[in-house]
């Protein structure tokens, strides 16, 4: 194995360098490697007899390949060529390759006993996967010609196997025919978050070398290749990311042994662990498994038709007469005391943490309420004046998200002024289909969907907690229909939330159009159900991520039933919104190792806390 040295004006930049490139492989496989650089370990500058020194203690019969940063460390390691022995000189080379990428190189082939010959080659290569990277796209493939003289043996490059014409499963391998079955073919899906990067890479070549087969791998996604599996460089130019398909076509004495070789490689993902989901597809969901759908079999998706409820939901407050102060003041705490209690009793069985936001924002009001009492002689006046304010505030606000937090505002006005009057905190509801004002999470989470066929709304929009909620529990949902405040009850009615389509008084021949596109629409969602768990694919074989936010740990086990690629956002403010002690970071890191537990080991995005007006944490006033 040759030796090599690293000259460079600066200590600081050789040895990073060096450290950089022996990670690239195991420290039993590195060859031996010398730094000489700066003057001192401050000080630039390069010194030719400390080259001559460290080109003396890395000798070897194979050869000695310096790495040189640039200037006067060229002419400081020509010199040192004229200090050592003449034939120590003859066998080595000075490498016109960048430092730190052909330094990269050369340790990575010298490690698999190379030439050298071929290290040098292999270094002075070491900007090709850059440039591929940063090129022109019209440019891409054009320095990856090295292999053009070897296709006549392996098959034009067009006639190899498009990536939607392999094997359902994220490693596969064959004979191929077109060489007298002498050439095995493996492949394999990218799963390294970004991609068969530098040490992937180093890992896969360094794992196939000493092995009498030709190994040469290509992109089968952008179809990329073929490179030779011995050289960094060219791997890296194929540019395979996380998603895209590897395909490597094996040949010579020992193809087999390469093969084994190669799939124990990509099975442990070329010595970097897997942070992207593994992508091969679960088994169809079966009665025995358990669906992330809602408990009555509906999506929110379903086209609704019913007779029509109006339901009035904000309660009359005409016929209310006050006590005194204290009396008014008791009767307030105990009003927000009853909703409290109403939001904390649904946390308790919900899988979402609206709830415990509702109750985060009525403890923000109950001080001030209680204030406000102190220069008002009904609690009803103060409860309705203090919630609209509240309401009006987040009404000004540009951000559609935060303004339909004035629905929240609004319904906890509702549920307050309903416990004043001693009727129960959530209103009285019908069957049918349920026009009403806005909905509230309350009035969304009282709601029976086996009597409900749907709900629209005259006002309010898709946002608010409360159509979250609704959607949630699977209620097809219609939000801002301002028409439906004229429609008489007892009136037949379809809602299609998909296409916002509202229909009053359908014909028979409307209803049944409905009812067959609700068909197809269930067929659909079955066959979808049977291939959630299968990666996402464009026409051209590019992968697409399909990821679940994420606020519990249950939500992450609805997601890694229901097929989800990973989580896309963990919502770490809402998690821990109604906890009464900032959480420790051990407390933090258990939950999230659960929701890493939830999805099986796919990817996971952890958002840093983002709470606000909307979002309030108990334990940070």
């Amino acid at each position: 194995m040759i030796g090599l040295v690293v000259v460079s004006h600066s200590r600081a930049l050789g040895d990073a360098a060096t450290a950089l490139a022996e990670e690239m492989v195991p420290a039993e496989a590195r060859p031996a490697l010398k730094v000489a650089a700066g003057l001192d370990e401050t000080t630039f500058g390069t010194d030719a007899a400390a080259i001559a020194e460290a080109i003396t203690e890395v000798d070897s019969p194979d050869g000695v390949l310096v790495m040189v940063d640039l200037g006067s460390a060229i002419l400081s390691a020509e010199m040192a060529l004229e200090f050592i022995d003449p034939d120590l000189a003859a066998r080595t080379r000075i490498s016109p390759a960048p430092l730190v990428e052909g330094l990269v190189a050369a340790v990575v082939t010298a490690s698999t006993g190379a030439s050298l010959d071929d290290v040098l080659a292999e270094a002075a290569a070491g900007l090709l996967a850059k440039q591929e990277q940063l090129s022109n796209p019209e440019d891409a493939g054009r320095s990856c010609d090295f292999a053009q003289d070897d296709r006549a043996q392996g098959g034009a490059q067009e006639d190899q196997p498009s990536p939607s014409s392999c094997a359902e499963r994220s490693c596969d391998f064959a004979q191929d025919d077109r060489n007298g079955g002498d050439q095995l073919v493996f492949t394999w899906d990218i799963r390294n978050a970004h991609g068969l990067h530098a040490r992937p890479a180093a890992a896969f070549v360094a794992g196939m070398r000493g092995l009498d087969a030709k190994i040469e791998v290509r992109n089968a996604t952008t179809g990329r290749g073929p490179a030779p599996a011995s050289s960094l460089t060219s791997i890296q130019t194929l540019g395979l990311r996380l998603g895209d398909r590897m395909e490597a076509r094996i040949s010579g004495p020992q193809a087999e042994a390469a093969l084994e070789r190669l799939t124990a490689l990509a099975g442990t993902d070329f010595g970097e662990p897997a942070v992207a989901p593994a992508l091969t597809p679960p088994p169809p969901t079966t009665a025995s498994t358990p669906s992330a759908a809602p408990a009555t079999n509906r999506t929110g998706r379903q086209i609704a038709i019913g007779v029509a409820h109006h339901v009035v939901i904000d309660p009359d407050v005409a016929g209310y007469v006050p006590g005194d102060q204290a009396a008014e003041l008791a009767r307030l705490g105990a009003a927000i005391d009853t909703v409290g209690d109403t939001l904390r009793r649904l946390e308790t069985g919900a899988a979402d943490d609206i709830y415990a936001i509702q109750e985060l924002m009525l403890t923000d009001a109950t001080d001030q309420l209680r204030e406000d009492m102190a220069h008002a002689a009904s609690a009803v006046d103060v409860t309705r004046a203090r919630f609209t304010a509240l309401a009006g505030e987040l009404e000004t606000i540009d951000d559609p998200y935060l303004k339909a937090r004035a629905e929240d505002q609004r319904g906890l006005r509702r549920m307050v002024l309903r416990a004043l009057l001693g009727q129960p905190v959530t209103p009285g509801l019908a069957s049918g289909i349920l026009i009403m004002g806005e909905l509230d999470p309350l009035t969304a989470g009282a709601v029976d969907p086996e009597l409900c066929q749907g709900i629209i709304t005259t006002s309010g929009g898709a946002t608010g907690h409360g159509a979250i909620l609704a959607q949630a529990r699977g209620l097809a949902l219609l939000t801002g229909r301002a028409e439906a405040a004229n429609i008489a009850d007892g009136t037949t009615v379809a809602i299609d939330p998909v296409k916002g389509l509202l229909v009053i008084d359908p014909s028979e021949a409307q209803i049944a159009d409905l009812k067959r596109e609700q068909t197809e629409r269930e067929d659909q969602a079955v066959r979808a159900a049977r291939l959630s768990g299968e990666p996402a694919l464009t026409a051209s074989g590019k992968r697409v991520l399909v990821e679940a936010n994420l606020s519990s740990v249950q939500e992450a086990l609805d997601a890694a039933r229901a097929g989800a690629d990973g989580c896309g956002l963990v919502r770490t403010e809402v998690m821990f919104g109604s906890w009464d002690h900032a959480p420790s970071a051990e407390e933090q890191a258990a939950l999230f190792i659960k929701i890493g537990q939830a999805l099986d080991g796919r990817f996971i995005t952890i958002r840093t806390w983002d709470p606000g007006g909307d979002k309030p944490l108990a334990a940070i006033p």
